[in-house]
This record gives structure tokens, sequence and C-alpha cells, in this order.
């Protein structure tokens, strides 16, 4: 039977609305009083050798600099890859979540070598999971199991699964992923099924530890992710968890409701329309900051060519609003 836990990617994921700067205070509250609530692991941000260290934003550039930190086996960073190199880490108990897209599976074993000698701990967080074929799947799968990460998190980047995607995606994975290997998900809410999504990967009661990516309030790119209150309800009511709901209420009402009540994250249509064309939500983002109105913004979509929607091009959206007009 699985054991069900939470990873919460507020400081990262919810990073897109505020640019990340949450300030020093409030990064350093959030990390605890998640940790107070029994969150299982908690995302500090993104992890860049490409930026400047600045304890007010919820990016850094070596994680042996986060070492004063509490409870450090929870704490994740996510890298891109191919934007970092990773030279400078050393030792660190911190967990990197690799992020990476289809194309990369030719080149990521590289990297995982290098964390494999040095013992770092890492995790996969497969993008865009619902693009894969069947080719790039059992790759991504013998490229798990030839390396042993801690978690294989498949990511709805564009919020396009539907309850029958995540039910195959999962069984197959599970099939053959090693058992040791915890099982991820993380769901965007553009099409508004981030809940029902997790709730039929639960029912599938998979053999081996599962976790589930939320955000506090649901904030983060595009039409947000899976509500960490809600998922944490949901599971003391019917796994007989004991995540502190009080705590996370308190934390929503005071630093995440500032942060997206005057933001572009109240709209959150734009991405649903994203979702409804499987184009990249940044092809929505673009069209909201030029003003377009819905019917226009899904007329727009609707014509990017099918080839160019899963990765976001500011050239092929202008053309095609030149296009359309």
């Amino acid at each position: 039977m699985s054991k069900i836990k939470i990873l919460d990617c507020t400081l990262r994921d919810g990073g897109y609305i505020n640019n990340w700067e949450f300030g020093k205070n409030t990064i350093q509250t959030i990390i605890g009083t998640l940790s107070d609530a029994g969150i299982d692991k908690i995302e500090y941000g993104f992890y860049s050798e490409n930026s400047d260290f600045d304890d007010n934003y919820a990016i850094i550039n070596n994680p042996q600099k986060l070492s004063n930190i509490n409870n450090q086996s929870k704490i994740t960073l996510m890298a891109n890859f191919g934007q970092t190199t990773f030279s400078n880490i050393i030792n660190t108990k911190i967990e990197i979540r690799l992020a990476f897209k289809p194309k990369d599976l030719i080149n990521i074993e590289k990297v995982l070598s290098e964390f494999n000698k040095k013992n770092i701990p890492y995790s996969l967080n497969a993008m865009h999971i619902a693009l894969y074929s069947q080719n790039e799947l059992d790759k991504l799968i013998n490229i798990s199991n030839n390396n042993n990460p801690q978690c294989l998190t498949a990511v709805d980047t564009m919020g396009i699964l539907t309850e029958n995607d995540t039910n195959k995606i999962f069984e197959y994975i599970d099939s053959k992923l090693n058992k040791n290997t915890a099982l991820g998900l993380h769901s965007h809410n553009n099409l508004d099924l981030s809940f029902k999504n997790t709730l039929q990967l639960l029912k599938l009661k998979l053999d081996r530890n599962i976790f589930i990516d939320s955000c506090i309030g649901g904030i983060a790119r595009g039409g947000g992710i899976l509500n960490t209150i809600e998922i944490t309800e949901y599971l003391n009511k019917n796994y007989n968890n004991s995540y502190n709901a009080d705590l996370l209420n308190d934390l929503h009402q005071k630093y995440i409701v500032p942060i997206t009540k005057d933001s572009d994250f109240t709209d959150k249509y734009p991405y649903y329309l994203s979702a409804k064309y499987k184009c990249h939500p940044n092809y929505a983002k673009y069209l909201k900051q030029q003003n377009f109105s819905y019917d226009k913004m899904e007329q727009i979509l609707s014509l990017i060519p099918n080839k160019e929607r899963y990765n976001y091009s500011e050239k092929i959206i202008k053309h095609t609003i030149t296009k359309k007009a």
C-alpha cells in the first residue's frame, strides 16, 4: 500500500506570480509553518548558478547556503536541465529536483551520473508528460531505473491531463518503475482537473510512496496547481493523515492572499483556453498582457500551428496575431 505525501511548491511555482520576491522573513515563515503543519517536502525555490544570491528571493545559486535551515531533509530545490552545470555543489542534503523536457532525455544521464558520484539527493521532474510518446516514456523509465532517483514526478505542464490520461500514465509507469522509487504528480489546474486527477492517482492504490505537488491557495504559473489546503484536508479525512489545517489556512490568509489579490492569478480563464487548445500557458499570458478579449484569445490560440503549441515562442504568437488580423 502506498504512503501518500505532500510536496509543497508555494515558494517555487508560486514565485511566477511575484518574481520570487517573497522577502527573507516571509520565506523563512512559510518554510517553518509548512514544516510545523507536517508537510513532508518543501520546495525552497529555484537553483540557478546564473543568479546572484539575495535571500529576499526564492532563488539560490548554491544549496550549501541553506545549511542553516532546520529539517534540511525536507527541503528541495528545482533546477531546469541545461540552465546550470551543478559544478558548485560539493556537499548537500538538500534534494535537487531536475526538470526536463522529452527532448532532453538523450542527455540527462550525464548529470545524474555526477549527482550519484557526489551523493547529491535528487528527483526527476518529467515536464510535458502528456506529450511523451511510448518510446520516450519507456526511455524515461529506463533512465530512472538505471539511476535510482528518490522520486519520478510526472508534470502536467500545460494542465491538459484528464482522469483517464492520469490513470493510463501512472498505471504504465508503476508497472515498470523500480519499487523503491517514489512516484509524483505535479498537476496544473488549467482545466480545473488537478484535484480529480489526484484522486484518480490515489484510487490506483499503488504499492510505493506517492508525492503530490501542491501550493498554498493553488498559487502557481498558468491556471495554478492543486491547493495544499484542499488536498491535506482530504488526506486527513480519508487517509488518517494529521496535517495542521489551521496553520495552513493562517499561512494562506497572511502571506498568499496579499500576493494574489491584485495579480493576474485571479483571472484563470485564459489558461483554460490555452489548455483547451493544448498550448503552452505563456501564449495565454502574452495575450492577457496585450489585453485581448477572451473571444480573440480563443481565436488566436486555435490558429497556432500544432507543432508550435508546446514550446512558447513570442515570434510565433506575434505572427499568429498578425495572421488573425
